[in-house]
């Protein structure tokens, strides 16, 4: 698949070509035949340079249907490129709650020879070349960044728990544009993060030019769904009212609630819908206006509602149960894995691999059955179609190719490897196949068979402070005897402070700095050591100007006092005291005498 600024760029220069050539057999007569001769050689071999980079999979299951199908077609055989192996991802919700597990571990993206692989973790998205797996750029921003990003026309875009939408430049990693999601800057802890009161829950879809995305899990504090230009990060609506219309509930009493967004948006020509614990809800996509919303549609038990949803033609699919798109009506239970444009792809009951086309029967569904198989070796779950072949998993780390072209009974695999782990997610582009497990290892299969390149985890040991820091914070943590929770840092100064507390105690630290430069080294810093997003996080701030919760510090410190916003005298004080808890909380600053 061609994109259309590389295009255009190969005919520009096939065009250029052409005028300075035409310029040239004017002053050199040179035979016009020549000219073509020499340009039509060329167009092959611009040809081939786009075909280098291959497709690219620019979102959460390639397109805003979420339908997980590819034009790529990647080689027949292929071969172990690299491994990366990631921290340990750490999902907002625990196993049980089994319809939220969108960040169980690592979504990526691909757009041209770049991967770009977002961390709930280190609250960053990192970009890797595809053809080696090394670092390119990393980016921090101020939450956990649970969903997979979208990248077009040479940007990134995605959400975090800081409840903003982010527009990155996808080769450099700088920001571009921010869209704050939420009606303010408020914070919360959450997840043992500090989050927005409004965390970007609601995952983007890109559509026409246009972003979707959505802020806030709790309906009763407002819920904002947002419709951007995806250039400029332009308004185009919001629907602010939502998420408090008196609707009946799931478990049959009628209250002022509304969607809560926790999970993919989908797209299609007029439609939006929001995922989350219940069945998604259905937005005009030009307009924001709320379609319909089945909360307690329960004919189909636990398996209504979910993260994940796809649309397909006239239907769409949700934690599978098929729905009809005009209007949410639950039709039947199915299997639905992917969706081609003929047909859709999923197991039956007796764990056949089926390709079937629905079919509406007066009120009954009926399927149009295309083909079905035994499939060898068995897997669980089909992961994507790229060209004229589906790749899928087993439990055991088994990734498979099978070509349905012309399926065969029973079908077997044109190509197969192992990984270490469980699979979570496949994506194909660039000519690769990349397989992520839950264990949170980015395996990255290719042509050519070389020496594969592993990159470990190497987390450095975070090394003591001088001798000044080390005692002063000994002598902090004996006579405050605070050594767990949560603690405020006020200033970085040197970092002495913050190393030897993360060294000596087992605190979670969220430090704050004015410093923009100071924050970002500090982040990249405690990033090495394993530390970032597990014990520290690093804003940019100061207690009298950032919205923290109350009561949330069992100590604060600081190393740096003009920093922190001690000048500010009152100010100071009050959001000081505003933000310990009471019965145990202890501020401990050293304060030269003549302040």
């Amino acid at each position: 698949m061609w994109q259309a600024g590389r295009l255009s760029s190969i005919w520009n220069c096939i065009l250029l070509l052409c005028e300075v050539s035409l310029r040239s057999t004017r002053r050199k007569n040179i035979s016009i035949y020549g000219v073509i001769s020499v340009v039509c050689l060329m167009i092959p071999w611009f040809s081939f340079s786009g075909k280098v980079y291959g497709s690219d999979w620019p979102m959460w299951r390639y397109d805003a249907g979420r339908c997980a199908v590819s034009p790529e077609e990647l080689g027949a055989k292929l071969y172990l490129q690299w491994v990366r192996e990631l921290a340990e991802p750490r999902a907002a919700w625990p196993p049980e709650q089994y319809k939220l597990q969108f960040d169980r571990s690592y979504e990526p993206v691909v757009m041209g020879k770049t991967i770009f692989v977002p961390s709930m973790v280190s609250d960053s998205v990192t970009a890797y070349s595809t053809d080696t797996g090394r670092e390119r750029w990393r980016f921090y921003c101020d939450g956990p960044v649970r969903f997979a990003p979208v990248a077009w026309e040479g940007r990134v875009y995605f959400v975090s728990d800081d409840g903003y939408l982010y527009c990155l430049d996808g080769e450099r990693g700088t920001l571009v544009w921010r869209f704050r999601g939420g009606p303010s800057e408020h914070k919360v802890l959450g997840n043992e993060r500090l989050i927005s009161t409004w965390p970007a829950r609601g995952a983007p879809v890109l559509f026409d030019g246009k972003i979707y995305f959505a802020a806030g899990i709790w309906p009763f504090m407002g819920i904002f769904i947002h419709a951007l230009a995806a250039e400029t990060g332009d308004v185009l609506w919001t629907n602010s009212g939502s998420g408090s219309i008196y609707i009946l509930q799931q478990h049959d009493s009628p209250a002022f609630s509304g969607i809560a967004p926790q999970g993919y948006f989908a797209a299609s020509k007029d439609k939006l819908l929001i995922g989350g614990r219940t069945v998604p809800a259905c937005y005009g996509r030009k307009t924001g206006e709320l379609l319909y919303y089945r909360p307690a549609d329960r004919a189909y038990g636990k398996y209504v509602g979910g993260y994940d949803v796809a649309i397909w033609k006239e239907w769409f699919f949700n934690n599978e149960v098929m729905y009809r798109l005009c209007d949410g009506e639950g039709l039947v239970r199915t299997s639905a894995q992917l969706q081609t444009d003929e047909a859709v792809i999923g197991f039956n009951k007796n764990g056949e691999l089926m390709a079937y086309t629905p079919k509406p029967d007066k009120d009954k569904m009926k399927a149009q059955g295309l083909w079905k198989a035994e499939i060898y070796p068995a897997i669980e779950k089909v992961h994507l179609k790229a060209g004229s072949r589906i790749y899928g998993s087993a439990r055991d780390g088994v990734v498979a190719a099978f070509d349905i072209d012309n399926p065969t009974h029973p079908l077997c695999a044109s190509w197969q490897s192992r990984v270490g782990g469980e699979v979570w997610s496949m994506l194909a582009a660039d000519g690769k196949l990349f397989v992520v497990t839950v264990q949170g290892h980015i395996y990255c299969f290719g042509p050519g068979k070389i020496q594969p390149l592993r990159y470990g985890l190497e987390n450095r040991t975070l090394r003591p402070s001088s001798i000044k820091w080390r005692n002063k914070v000994s002598r902090i943590l004996q006579n405050t005897t605070v050594t767990e929770g949560y603690c405020l840092l006020l200033g970085l100064g040197s970092g002495g402070l913050l190393n030897e507390i993360l060294r000596q105690s087992e605190l979670h630290i969220i430090a704050l700095d004015p410093d923009a430069e100071k924050v970002a080294k500090m982040r990249r810093k405690l990033d090495n050591t394993g530390l970032y997003g597990t014990r520290a996080a690093v804003l940019v701030g100061d207690i009298t100007s950032m919205q923290l919760p109350p009561y949330m510090a069992s100590l604060i410190v600081s190393e740096d006092l003009t920093a922190a916003g001690f000048n500010k005298g009152k100010v100071f004080a009050e959001r000081t005291f505003y933000s310990l808890r009471p019965y145990g909380g202890v501020a401990c600053f050293e304060v030269d005498r003549q302040r």
